[in-house]
């Protein structure tokens, strides 16, 4: 299991310069400094990565991303990547840097914008290349939209054979072949099982194991009295996607209802993101049974038995 923060900034969240979105006084004005805070805070206490979302609003999630490098240890970065904005040969050849960079800590998030794109298709040819280059040879491909002749990428990434792959649940048999992780849409724990079904029973046909992850806006308090007075109006489905609000086991059981159904990756966020990160980290990790034995063991350090007698 894996638990990744959202990185305000980028994506459809506000850029440098501009609020967090929460109301004053939980407000907080983004700048370069501030991201690196919200990079540090995830990245020492447990959490898997951070989640940059996809939008052409915000700053650009590459160059976000790359500048949070050096901030950070452990923590991998889950970067979008439209399939009709850039060529193939150059989003490869940045993502083998990003990944050799990072030694190994990046997530492509192929946001296909098929309902949006004027040339669908363009993400399973984007694919079948990007998948071909990462073997080293030279790759010739003539597409409807991609084409590419004799191209090459001449340095590897730490990740083999290529940095793990995030695509949507659809179409499934896209999700089943390429992704290493499937994003599901938001939608009742009911509603996804046949989602995770259909991609697991193609992916086993094509001898290939997924993860699949979701999306979750959080607000977790000790009391759910103080989780009401702290809510901005409209944070529920604030980003489109399914909002808990309450207290760290209420929220705990909900998600656990997901994990149950096989949903490994959770994609938290909330508002001012640097302070939610600890909140979430301390009231709602131990509550998480996936998730508790990594939660227990970043806690150790600060247990009074922990600490040498002569302190």
């Amino acid at each position: 299991m894996d638990i990744f923060w959202t990185l305000p900034g980028v994506g459809g969240t506000p850029g440098i310069g501009e609020d967090t979105g929460a109301i004053p006084p939980r407000g907080r004005h983004i700048t370069p400094a501030y991201l690196a805070q919200v990079a540090r805070a995830v990245d020492s206490l447990g959490y898997s990565g951070l989640f940059l979302p996809p939008g052409a609003a915000g700053e650009e999630a590459w160059m976000t991303a790359s500048a949070l490098i050096p901030v950070t240890r452990q923590i991998t970065f889950i970067i979008p990547q439209r399939p009709d904005t850039q060529s193939v040969t150059l989003a490869a050849r940045m993502a083998a840097t990003f990944d050799r960079l990072s030694l190994g800590r990046l997530i492509l998030h192929l946001d296909s914008g098929d309902k949006t794109d004027p040339r669908p298709g363009t993400a399973e040819e984007f694919l079948r290349v990007w998948r071909d280059l990462f073997t080293g040879e030279p790759v010739t491909f003539e597409g409807q939209h991609v084409h590419i002749e004799g191209g090459r990428l001449t340095w590897p990434p730490v990740q083999r054979p290529h940095p793990p792959l995030m695509l949507a649940a659809a179409p499934v048999d896209r999700a089943a072949r390429y992704a290493n992780l499937v994003l599901l849409p938001d939608a009742r724990p009911d509603e996804i099982t046949p989602k995770v079904e259909a991609i697991r029973e193609q992916a086993r046909r094509a001898d290939r194991s997924i993860r699949f992850a979701m999306r979750f806006d959080v607000l977790v308090r000790r009391l759910v009295s103080e989780a009401m007075a702290d809510m901005e109006p409209g944070f529920p489905n604030r980003n489109g996607f399914t909002a808990w609000i309450g207290e760290p086991d209420q929220i705990a059981e909900m998600l656990n209802r997901y994990i149950d159904l096989g949903v490994e990756v959770l994609i938290l966020n909330s508002a001012p993101h640097l302070e939610e990160a600890y909140t979430v980290a301390e009231l709602l990790f131990p509550h998480l049974p996936a998730w508790a034995e990594r939660a227990a063991a970043r806690d150790q350090v600060f247990r009074s038995r922990s600490i040498p007698s002569g302190f």
